[in-house]
């Protein structure tokens, strides 16, 4: 059972349970007093989004009461989906830091612009560990919180970003362009 509570402004809306991985349409339910529910059976558990108008949230399906977070795009209730938002916290976590240091790094007026691409260099390759580190144990895992593309898809942002840094330090590459990429959010699901 999946149920979610929103905004009573959705009455009367249609909400669809899609594929994650091609957003073919697995159900749909229509939101009735600010709420909508979803019933069945599953074979395995599965990644699954809901959309319903804007708002979304991702979740895994499994057996149990899961209840939707759509304000947060998340689910919680069962364990794989407990599980789930712990993960996303601490990737979040991890993100938001990593942020952090390569802004201070950038706004270091005390740095030469070799010496900023150094440490913004040396930064990404620590920060490229710290999520090796962190998405280790779940590349083994057999269930639908294993191995995310989202998140092998991040640490080759940051790859491209530290090649990127380098290149600039080089100066085959405009050092203000790394700032795009070094900006990176990654929901994962």
């Amino acid at each position: 059972t999946i149920e979610g509570e929103v905004d009573p402004s959705y009455n009367g809306q249609t909400a669809y349970l899609l594929d994650y991985q091609d957003e073919s349409v697995v159900d749909s339910a229509v939101v009735a007093d600010g709420r909508f529910l979803f019933t069945g059976n599953i074979a395995r558990d599965s990644i699954r989004r809901i959309d319903l108008g804007r708002e979304y949230a991702n979740l895994i399906l499994e057996p149990g009461r899961i209840e939707v977070y759509m304000d947060r795009h998340v689910a919680g209730g069962t364990p794989l989906n407990d599980a789930k938002m712990a993960y996303q916290a601490q990737f979040d976590t991890l993100m938001n830091a990593l942020n952090a240091r390569c802004s201070a790094i950038r706004a270091d007026s005390t740095l030469d612009p070799k010496a900023r691409l150094a440490r913004l260099d040396g930064e990404l390759d620590a920060g490229i560990a710290r999520f090796g580190e962190f998405l280790r144990p779940y590349a083994t895992r057999d269930d639908a919180l294993g191995a995310h593309k989202e998140a092998i898809e991040l640490v080759g942002r940051l790859a491209e970003a530290l090649l990127l840094v380098r290149l600039a330090h080089k100066g085959l590459h405009d050092a203000d362009s790394t700032d795009v990429l070094l900006h990176v959010r990654v929901e994962v699901v």
